[in-house]
């Protein structure tokens, strides 16, 4: 960064500077200027009688605003133009030298700027005559050839002041002429019109001498009237710049917003080069500083420099600030002393509701200085925008808590991922935004085991737990591409926008997994959990949120039940359909109306041929929709919690079968299927019993049909219960074995008297090997437990043919026959078919 010099290295410049002008001056009065006369002798006048008007010249300054910039300007061309005709070139150059040296003196300015300023004014005075003296003519001195030598004057000497302008700034390394052009051209202008004033004014002095006392009368009083006017038109312009300025920083904005804007309009308000905000610092901010300019941008100061400023603004409201004797704010070619910096700056003091807050300061370059006027303008203004600041600062507050609000309104609370609205409001956005060619994928994943982390570390080491899973989760997050949200308790969900195959899905859908499946650490214990996934597709599987997100949960729930880690929505596999929720109202209605029969299905012994007993199926005709399978509403039955009224009705209507099957000479036993909410069911035994009592009907005639799977949900309690049902007499059969969890040293503790093979392993047995082993040691096991084994599903006479050769107790299955009503079964145990019961050969 280039130093900026002290004011004694300027000083020593313009010293340089001046000298060699000196002695041009000095050369000039001596030789050229020496013995010349006025250029209208018979209208001389002593060099003297110009002192008084050279000096109230220089004193008399008009300001003047232009484009925004505000210039001072003098009066001197008028009594210079008149010096030209009237007076010896040596003379007015001396006499103009004497009127710089009593204004300089009177400003109380340093030796160096009073040398620099002789100099320059008397060049200027010099080159005026030079010029002057080239042009007019003296044929005719008051003609229009002279009017052209005052423009050229004019043209002059503002090129010499612009020349001499830029090697102070030059000196200060400044720029040479940034925004003079402006000023030049109204400094030319208005030194052209008081040449031409000061010409015509000359001309009627000549034609009677006596005319310059009206003259000079009326220049005073146009002068006095002239600058009252121009105060008068510049405090109604400073009004309309205040109102102006003050409608501006008013409007609605946030706090940086308003502070561009008042310095904005703290430059326009002045006319000034620079403006300055400093807020003081407090116990809750650092102090803050931010400048504009006219050649500088809009910015915010470091904080070390803010803090040091911060401290000279509050002096100076107190007063307590010195003005240092040396610096670079002190350098410059007419006003090096401290009375006139501080005129070339102003300060107003902010106010906030606990007293002055900051600073507002403009400052002006290149001399030009401002008014008590301009002090008072910039406190009013302070006064507006102390308010305008204070709102803009209430409504970033409010921005603030609204967009905290509003971020607490889309983002979970513990993990700080988006959550189920903004998830939501995100599908709905990809929706509308998608191409024809475009999917929007949902990607909905569950932990499996969530639950025993908080059961057995406690509720708080499981937000742990969700929190490291959902920084984790979050990495996978790409822009507008993909985005990770967390729905609620264990449930976290990615939405993925794009072109994508399947394969690629599957890969995003995988590493969603993978990220949640990755061990953690917590409370010095590694947890291991599992996630389900479950992916929906559009406009495949649905066009609006709700449906993409419904049919990933029920993907994800496919692939929890059925242990297939991730799975894509197939609506063949959906059991939350449309028609099936239909179908939970209207079930529950056949339930209650008794519209909800058992069909029996005979269990045939392949020792005697002779059926034993018959297991009781549900079956369900729908008014609208005909024979509804069994695994369709019995899901539906267990999800709605009818299960419980609908196993109670199967049973009642099954016990009274038995007791007309009995009344006819048929002792069946009847089988009937229990769910795992009534296996739990605290008062399962009692209601069993009453139903028997009712019906009439002994507990040795009924076997209770339970899964493993229904067991393995609480296996303690479902073991205890299944003992008291032992206990008053009914037997117990697991259906479907094979298919489950259930361990061998459960099995043994189980009061169970019959094992029944799943149909999944009989009805490929004659061409099954592997299927053929199984079965073979599920019979072995279940008679070395001391078990009644039972084969499901045979549909063919080589699978029956098979299973007695493997030593199957009984057998049940559509080649025998298939479930009937209570009625028809009597008819088919009339009629039942007879088959072989030769000796088995060994296999």
């Amino acid at each position: 960064m280039e130093q900026v010099p002290s004011r004694g290295q300027v000083e020593r410049g313009l010293v340089v500077v001046a000298v060699p002008l000196v002695g041009v001056l000095v050369a000039l009065c001596l030789g050229p200027f020496a013995h010349s006369r006025p250029f209208v002798p018979e209208a001389a006048l002593p060099a003297w009688a110009f002192l008084i008007p050279f000096v109230a010249a220089q004193l008399f300054v008009v300001s003047i605003r232009f484009r925004g910039r505000i210039s001072e300007l003098s009066l001197e061309a008028i009594p210079l133009a008149v010096a030209l005709f009237v007076v010896a070139p040596r003379e007015l150059v001396l006499v103009q030298a004497a009127a710089l040296v009593l204004t300089l003196a009177w400003q109380r300015n340093r030796p160096a700027i009073v040398l620099y300023n002789l100099a320059v004014g008397g060049i200027s005075a010099a080159a005026s005559v030079v010029v002057f003296r080239s042009i007019a003519s003296s044929a005719h001195p008051l003609g229009l050839q002279s009017w052209i030598a005052l423009v050229g004057v004019a043209v002059a000497q503002v090129t010499v002041g612009m020349v001499l302008l830029a090697v102070v700034r030059r000196l200060r390394h400044e720029p040479l002429w940034d925004g003079t052009g402006e000023t030049i051209v109204l400094v030319l202008g208005v030194e052209m019109i008081n040449g031409t004033l000061g010409l015509l004014g000359l001309r009627m002095v000549i034609v009677d001498h006596w005319l310059i006392v009206p003259l000079g009368v009326m220049a005073a009083v146009l002068a006095v009237a002239y600058r009252s006017y121009a105060r008068l038109l510049g405090s109604h312009a400073s009004l309309e710049r205040l109102y102006e300025s003050t409608r501006e920083i008013e409007r609605p904005r946030g706090h940086r917003a308003s502070i561009q804007a008042l310095l904005d309009q703290s430059l326009e308000l002045l006319g000034a080069d620079t403006a300055e905000l400093t807020f003081l610092a407090t116990s809750a901010n650092p102090a803050m500083v931010l400048v504009s300019g006219r050649d500088r941008l809009f910015e915010e100061l470091p904080t070390d420099v803010a803090q040091r400023m911060a401290a000279e603004r509050a002096q100076e409201l107190t007063g307590e600030l010195e003005l240092p004797e040396e610096g670079p704010d002190f350098a410059g070619f007419d006003v090096q002393t401290a009375a006139q910096l501080q005129r070339q700056t102003v300060t107003a003091p902010l106010q906030g509701s606990d007293g002055i807050i900051g600073t507002l300061r403009v400052s002006m370059n290149y001399g030009m200085t401002f008014s008590d006027a301009d002090r008072q303008l910039l406190e009013m203004f302070a006064n507006h925008a102390s308010v305008s600041l204070h709102n803009a600062r209430l409504i970033d507050e409010l921005r603030a808590e609204v967009a905290e609000r509003e971020h607490q309104a889309m983002h979970d609370g513990l993990t700080e991922l988006p959550n189920r609205v903004m998830f939501d409001l995100q599908t709905r956005h990809a929706l509308d935004r998608r191409k024809r060619e475009d999917q929007v994928v949902v990607i909905l994943a569950d932990l499996d085991r969530f639950k025993e982390v908080n059961d057995t570390l406690g509720h708080h080491h499981g937000d742990e737990l969700l929190e490291i899973l959902a920084s984790r989760i979050a990495v996978l997050a790409d822009g507008d591409r993909l985005l990770v949200a967390r729905l609620g308790g264990d449930e976290f969900a990615v939405l993925l926008r794009g072109r994508f195959s399947k394969p690629e899905i599957s890969q995003v859908a995988g590493r969603v997994k993978s990220t949640l499946e990755s061990p953690v650490e917590i409370a010095g214990v590694l947890v291991d959990v599992g996630a389900s996934v479950g992916v929906a597709v559009a406009p495949r599987d649905g066009n609006d949120a709700a449906t993409l997100l419904q049919r990933a949960d029920v993907a994800m729930y496919v692939a929890k039940t059925e242990h297939r880690g991730i799975v894509f929505y197939e609506a063949d596999a959906d059991p939350y359909s449309p028609q099936k929720l239909s179908l939970a109202a209207d079930l529950r209605r056949a339930v209650a109306n008794g519209e909800v029969e058992p069909h029996f299905q005979p269990v045939t012994s392949l020792k005697t041929g002779e059926p034993s007993s018959v297991e009781a199926l549900a079956r369900w005709t729908h008014p609208t929709f005909g024979v509804v399978p069994p695994d369709v509403f019995i899901p539906i039955a267990e999800q709605s919690g009818l299960i419980r009224d609908l196993t109670y009705l199967i049973l009642d209507r099954s016990l009274e079968a038995v007791r007309r099957w009995r009344a006819a000479g048929f002792h069946l036993k009847v089988a009937v299927n229990l769910s795992v909410r009534l296996l739990l069911d605290d008062d399962l035994v009692a209601n069993i019993e009453r139903h028997l009592s009712r019906a009439g009907v002994g507990p040795e005639m009924l076997t209770l049909e339970v899964t493993e799977g229904t067991i393995m949900a609480d296996p303690v309690r479902a073991i205890e219960v299944l003992e008291a049902l032992h206990d008053i007499g009914i037997s117990l059969s697991i259906d479907d074995f094979g298919m489950g969890y259930s361990s061998l040293n459960q099995l043994k503790r189980m009061p169970v008297s019959q094992l029944k093979v799943d149909r999944s392993f009989v009805s490929s047995l004659p061409n099954d090997r592997e299927d053929a082993v199984i079965v073979e040691s599920v019979i072995s096991l279940g008679h070395n437990l001391g078990m009644q084994v039972v084969a499901e599903g045979v549909e063919d006479a080589a699978s029956l043919e098979h299973l007695r050769k493997l030593g199957c107790d009984s057998v049940q299955g559509y080649y025998l026959s298939p479930p009937l009503p209570s009625s028809e079964l009597l008819r088919w145990m009339r009629r039942r078919p007879q088959f072989s019961l030769a000796p088995v050969p060994s296999i």
